[in-house]
């Protein structure tokens, strides 16, 4: 009844003695609160109407990057005040890891394997939606702390526990990304 599995009631008595409690299940998610009910709704109205849902989720990535890392991380650095690359991927892959990306730098800072989506099975019916949005969330990451380093896209799916992400220096990153998202 706490964990909201069951709901309990009382009936009234039918004869002599106390109302009888009778305990019914309700339909509560297993784990967590069911937010991927959210997540599909999001993504099928983005999707129905959108021009562009992919970009557009970018820019929804982006936009709760900026204002998570504003709130989290407001010592670390800010576009008016840059921090070095290494402390901006530092903090993106940790950023990643809270999420559940269970995240690991490329020995040459290139890239970012990211071992476990936590909206697979979602990213796998919607990966211009999912992934896009994933992508705008380690590129927002990165702008609010002023670095030097952008994302350039994410590829999904490489193996069936792996989507990666590819960054650059901003010197050689590509100005208009036409597809975010690869697959």
């Amino acid at each position: 009844v706490d964990s909201g599995y069951a709901i309990r009631r009382t009936e009234p008595p039918r004869g002599p003695g106390r109302p009888r409690v009778v305990y019914e299940s309700t339909a509560a998610p297993d784990g967590e609160r069911n937010y991927r009910l959210l997540a599909e709704m999001l993504a099928q109205h983005l999707l129905a109407t959108s021009e562009r849902p992919g970009e557009d989720a970018v820019k929804a990535g982006r936009s709760w990057a900026g204002l998570t890392d504003r709130r989290q991380h407001r010592g670390e650095g800010t576009a008016a005040t840059p921090v070095s690359e290494e402390v901006a991927i530092g903090t993106v892959v940790r950023m990643l890891g809270n999420i559940g990306f269970a995240p690991e730098l490329s020995a040459d800072g290139t890239f970012i394997n990211l071992h476990r989506c936590p909206f697979r099975e979602l990213a796998e019916s919607n990966p211009e939606v999912v992934c896009g949005a994933h992508l705008g969330m380690i590129q927002g990451a990165l702008a609010d702390l002023g670095a030097s380093v952008s994302a350039t896209r994410l590829l999904s799916f490489v193996q069936p526990d792996l989507c990666i992400a590819t960054l650059s220096r901003k010197a050689t990153a590509p100005r208009n990304l036409a597809s975010p998202v690869s697959r």
